[in-house]
């Protein structure tokens, strides 16, 4: 689904970026009509409500977090300075590097390259959660550990927002509800895996553009004045849900970034499109298949294969943001 997009913010679907011939129904799909989904390898492992209240149980009770005040101490939070200068040595970042600010959890801010001196590049704002719970509800829920390293209305202007899955700790509603209000004028695009957009309340939907993709599809955003990226939502090792009755009503993705550069003209006299710099945000995935108990990776275990394939179809990437937890 594609919104009408901003006048300072176009986006363009092209052809999906899979290669070989489309099968009737994608292996991720379980229904016909896109909207109930599955892990299409052995290398997932199913989680029920008893493995979840389990988790639940080791986390806050036989192991609970430290207090905020001594993680303080051994994870120091920075504010960030957004013109990616350094005070002390007196250095900025090259405007022709990529640029990733990590502002907790899986939220990063991340602006690709500029072709112009002088110039910002392309930004793009992934899974941003600046609420105190990751819930529901503002007064119950898990609850953040560090401060948050900054405000919304401390963000420079957003360009685009990728949104990885729906959970509470990656699509929060708060945090885009005062993006939204931040950058009324010219709010961001937002892009999420297909059949996400329920999840938002008509009010975000109204207020923002947004496209939503399958995974192996791509949307071309361009920013007037300031450069083009190619999106693609790609595989992960995930699973979705809001609610109680949702569960995997809605599609997970792991995503790429590839900023397009002008090249030469073809035979018709279009310039043809080169990529530039190359990132791989990870969102939220497993990596192979783990048993209770079990610390360590098994090397019999099956292991995803949508990573490789990943790599072989983009050939590698410049940055990846990868999930370790």
């Amino acid at each position: 689904m594609v919104a009408a997009a901003a006048a300072r913010v176009s986006v363009t679907l092209p052809e999906s970026v899979s290669s070989g011939p489309a099968a009737d129904k994608p292996s991720h799909w379980a229904n016909d009509d896109g909207t109930l989904f599955v892990n299409p390898w052995t290398s997932f492992r199913q989680t029920s409500l008893s493995d979840l209240a389990t988790m639940m149980y080791q986390v806050n009770i036989r192991a609970p977090p430290e207090p905020i005040s001594t993680t303080a101490a051994s994870i120091p939070v920075h504010t960030p300075d957004f013109t990616y200068s350094s005070s002390s040595s007196g250095k900025s970042i090259p405007a022709e590097q990529i640029k990733a600010t990590w502002l907790g959890h899986a939220c990063f801010l991340l602006e690709l390259p500029s072709t112009t001196p002088g110039q910002r590049g392309v930004r793009l704002l992934l899974d941003p959660v600046f609420s105190d719970r990751c819930s529901p509800s503002a007064w119950v829920g898990p609850k953040r550990f560090t401060k948050v390293p900054c405000q919304v209305e401390d963000l420079p202007e957003i360009d685009c927002v990728v949104i990885s899955h729906n959970h509470y700790d990656h699509l929060d509603i708060p945090t885009l509800t005062r993006l939204l209000a931040h950058q009324n004028a010219s709010p961001p695009h937002l892009f999420m895996p297909l059949n996400t957009l329920y999840a938002l309340p008509s009010a975000l939907q109204q207020g923002y553009n947004t496209t939503q993709l399958d995974w192996w599809s791509s949307a071309e955003l361009a920013v007037e004045g300031i450069g083009r990226a190619r999106l693609s939502a790609l595989p992960s090792q995930h699973f979705t849900a809001r609610g109680v009755f949702d569960r995997n009503k809605a599609l997970w993705a792991s995503w790429s970034v590839e900023q397009l550069l002008d090249g030469d003209k073809d035979t018709q006299g279009l310039d043809t499109k080169q990529v530039g710099a190359k990132v791989w945000f990870g969102g939220d995935t497993g990596y192979c298949s783990v048993k209770d108990g079990q610390h360590s990776v098994d090397p019999q275990a099956p292991v995803c294969p949508a990573f490789k394939e990943i790599g072989e179809k983009f050939g590698g990437f410049d940055l990846g943001l990868i999930p370790i937890g």
